[in-house]
This record gives C-alpha cells, structure tokens and sequence, in this order.
C-alpha cells in the first residue's frame, strides 16, 4: 500500500492521486530504465550486483537538476556534520568516500577543503568530474585541490594508497557494499590519527517492515522497465501524501525538497532509494559497539530521515574535532520506560507510521542548559 491507496472501492480520490503521481513523475523527466537486473552492476570480490548509483547521479548532474539552492543545502549540512567550533575546512584533507554525484565533495570544495573524490562506478566519478569542471573548473591545484580516482571500500590496497585524510566522509554509501561492518573497518584506514570519520547508514530502528522492504526492492530489481516506473510513482506518492493530506502543495514539497535533504532532488532520490541493492540495516548499538572494539570514539549521533549519522574519532582526535562543544552527560538512570505512549505519538507524526509498533521505548528529559534547543516536543 503505496500514495495511492488502492484497498477497498476505487474512487475519485484514488484515481485523482494516480493521475498526480503520473503528471509529476513525467515532469521530471527522469531517464527510462532497463528490464531486469541490467541496470545492476557487478561488484569486486564476488559480492551481489550493485544498482547502477552512477548512472542516476549522471543525470542528476547533466539534466542540470543541482541548482544553487542544492550546493547551499549540501554545504550547510556538511559543515552541520562535522559540528563543533570549526570556522572553516581550509587546511584540512577531505576523502569523500562513495562521493556519488559529487555534491558533497564540491559543499566541501567551497569551502576550502582539499578534496580527495572515490568511488567504485566509473559512471559516479564521470558525474562527479562533470559537476567540478561545471562549478569550479578542470584545473584545480594546491592546498584547494580536488582530485579524483577510482577505489573500493573493500579493497584495502586501494586504500592504503590514498594519503591519510583530516575528515572520511561517507554518507549513505556503506549499506550498499554488501559487507557493512567489513566497510566501516576499512573505511577507518584512510583517516589520519587524529581525523574524524562521519558515516551515515541505514538505520535500523527506523524501519518497521525490513522484510517486507527487502522483498519490494528485489520485485523492483526483477521489474520491467515500466513496472519499475510504476514503483517510483507509488513510493514517490507515498512520501507526499501526508505532506498533501497536511495542506502542502506537492509541487512546492518536491521544489523545496532539496532545502531539505542535503541538496538532493526528489525523484533521483526515489530511484536511488528503490533500486539502492545490495542494502543492510545498522542500529545505533552496533555501530557504537563497532566503533569501541575498533578503538574509536564516538562524538555525535544524529539521525537524519531513515539514516543514523556517527561522528567518529581516535583518542587523539577526541579534544580536536569536539573544540567548542559543550558536553553534558546523560546518566543511564534518567531513563525511564515510557509507560505514557509519548513517543509511540512522537513516532506516528515523524514517520507517518499508521500503526502502534510494538516497540519500548526508554526517554530522558533535556537538561535544562539545553532546553534552549529543544524543539519543545
């Protein structure tokens, strides 16, 4: 069950959000796919065919869907993830691991980190050199470099041959590899002593239906192409319902979209999220729990639509990328079950959940320093 509802009678209403979902969909104008699993890659080491990330981010990029309003948006958020006092990334070596169209690469380019762009598709570093000669020209040299090469998360030679970066950044991209866990330890590798690691991945607590998820992203991986069309209608008409059903217009949801979601655009994302395979889930616990085996500390969580992001650093990098941040602790005794349902409420409003879960939740009130920052919920 999708945007347009298609249990019990047809009605107008039902047809009227098909016909919508149809309109939008062609105006965006997004290039056909192919029948089957032709638009799935292969993978090094023998891993499962990977969707064709490139290809979607190509047109992204030369259809000329990044406006200004995406790199502002881009640059916003990359400057929000690494947080703290920091007034600039001039000095400071960027490796954007999995750098997809290049966006995030160039938010940091802007401001006046060296970039170093990897990515394992040929197609994402074609998109991503269109999008530096586009905004910044060919030949960048010098403490402003961007260069880009072709390496694999899974292939440690790769990257040991990379010079160690200040910031490993990789946003979305290590639940796509096939071997998660493996991919967060060798990501790690190119930091240097003192660097930050920001990784975002698919969050587990977030999805109540994983099966159920799984089973429509390979329906859609064995698709023709129009059934696949019809996929990213259905999904895109569900993320906008709610937000139609609360008054707001779908064409100024989707214009807005990127001021939303780090410069992305709509209906690129919709593709990317249903034909993103291979795809796995990570809890918070997990990923926290990897990162203490592997002698990092985490400084940040912060979850962002259906991803966790983790700021994490190395002893020595701990007092560096925490300069200016004011740290109060939550002591594990402020929890208390929440047997008055406030975030079974919390959760149907942020995620339009239309069921209880099943779920328990623990909460803590705010400290008072911070309740200037809350959003009074």
């Amino acid at each position: 069950e999708f945007g347009a509802d298609r249990k019990g009678p047809l009605s107008l209403t039902k047809i009227g959000m098909q016909l919508l979902g149809k309109l939008l969909y062609c105006l965006a104008g997004l290039p056909a796919l192919e029948d089957g699993d032709a638009d799935y890659v292969p993978q090094p080491q023998g891993k499962d065919r990977q969707f064709s990330f490139g290809r979607n981010w190509q047109q992204f990029v030369t259809l000329g869907r990044i406006t200004m309003q995406s790199v502002v948006a881009a640059a916003n958020e990359v400057r929000a993830a690494v947080g703290g006092s920091l007034l600039s990334f001039r000095g400071l070596r960027v490796l954007d691991l999995g750098c997809g169209s290049g966006l995030s690469s160039l938010a940091f380019h802007l401001q006046g980190a060296e970039v170093h762009s990897i990515d394992v598709q040929p197609a994402s570093l074609e998109a991503t050199e269109e999008l530096k000669k586009a905004f910044v020209g060919p030949n960048i040299v010098g403490a402003n470099a961007w260069s880009l090469s072709r390496a694999s998360v899974l292939k440690v030679q790769e990257l040991a041959e990379i010079r160690p970066a200040d910031i490993v950044y990789s946003w979305g991209v290590l639940h796509h590899t096939g071997d998660m866990l493996q991919s967060l330890h060798n990501a790690q590798l190119a930091m240097a002593d003192d660097g930050l690691m920001l990784v975002a991945v698919y969050a587990e607590e977030f999805y109540d239906e994983k099966p159920n998820l799984m089973l429509a992203k390979q329906a859609y991986r064995n698709s023709s192409a129009w059934s696949k069309e019809q996929f990213e209608i259905a999904v895109g008409m569900h993320y906008l319902g709610p937000q139609m059903r609360a008054g707001r217009s779908p064409f100024e949801a989707i214009r807005d979209y990127s001021k939303e979601t780090r410069g992305m655009d709509f209906w690129t994302d919709v593709r990317d999220w249903l034909g993103g395979w291979p795809m796995e889930f990570a809890s918070a616990t997990s990923v926290m729990t990897f990162a203490r085996r592997s002698g990092l500390h985490c400084i940040g969580v912060r979850r962002f639509g259906g991803n966790t992001e983790f700021r994490l650093t190395r002893a020595a990098g701990v007092e560096r990328w925490t300069s200016g941040r004011r740290c109060i602790p939550l002591p594990p005794e402020s929890f208390k079950e929440d047997r008055e349902e406030i975030m079974h409420g919390v959760q149907q409003n942020l995620y339009f959940h239309r069921d209880k879960s099943l779920r328990r939740w623990w909460r803590a009130e705010l400290p008072t320093a911070f309740a200037e920052f809350s959003d009074g919920g």
